[in-house]
């Protein structure tokens, strides 16, 4: 597949590293001569509210659009692409997603360290084709030159392309996912220190639909998994 050509552009905005209180704002995007884009908006704020506190929350939030996807290959192609058919796809994206931590210090020896992420994405597939040559960009576009496309009630579509027919599966999705780390430190002699872990991690799919601010939290309410674990590593010196 060939490469287009495409432009990027960033926008970056934070306060002096060694504040109390942080903050940056990052804005980006990129767009390609195949009509490929993106748009992203990251942030970060971290707040110190005491001594022992220290906080930080990083959103990102983004959208696209990916014309040159791929999707499969199938057999009984062109001599141009070597007898194999390279599917491809406009593929729509969305993702919204953050970052939470939490520590806090009781003594030098025994801390609190917490982490949560959720996490929602979704990607809708279509204007599928395959690749005319090697080396180009150009798709033959399923349904177009004699070619025919058909959306099947389960997802997928079922193409008829030179005499064959063949079906591609159906790639959509829309993922919600939700996971946390609790870690408290004990260093209770020098050099030997107890680690007490508690993760969770739950995941969904749902059917297709753009997600936003709202959907961030989608995960809480899925189905997962929670685990339990203890480390502890203890020193002593050889004589």
């Amino acid at each position: 597949m060939g490469t287009p050509a495409g432009t990027r552009w960033g926008i970056e905005l934070q306060n002096r590293a060694g504040a109390r209180n942080g903050w940056g704002v990052d804005l980006s995007g990129r767009r390609d001569e195949n009509g490929s884009w993106e748009r992203a908006l990251e942030m970060s704020f971290s707040l110190r509210p005491g001594d022992r506190w220290e906080m930080s929350f990083e959103p990102l939030w983004s959208r696209g659009t990916d014309t040159r996807q791929f999707v499969a290959t199938e057999g009984n192609g062109r001599p141009e692409t070597f007898g194999t058919r390279y599917v491809f796809a406009h593929v729509d994206l969305s993702e919204i997603s953050g970052q939470f931590r939490l520590n806090y210090t009781f003594t030098p020896n025994l801390t609190l360290e917490t982490y949560v992420e959720p996490f929602a994405a979704s990607g809708r597939f279509h204007g599928f084709g395959e690749q005319l040559a090697a080396r180009r960009r150009e798709l033959l576009v399923y349904g177009t030159s004699g070619t025919t496309i058909a959306h099947n009630p389960d997802g997928t579509h079922t193409v008829t392309a030179d005499g064959e027919t063949f079906d591609i599966d159906n790639e959509d999705f829309n993922e919600r996912s939700f996971r946390t780390n609790a870690v408290v430190r004990w260093e209770w002699r020098l050099g030997s220190t107890m680690y007490l872990v508690w993760q969770t991690n739950r995941n969904s799919q749902l059917p297709f639909a753009p997600v936003g601010p709202g959907q961030l939290f989608g995960g809480l309410n899925a189905r997962g998994e929670n685990v339990l674990a203890i480390k502890v590593s203890y020193w002593t010196a050889l004589r």
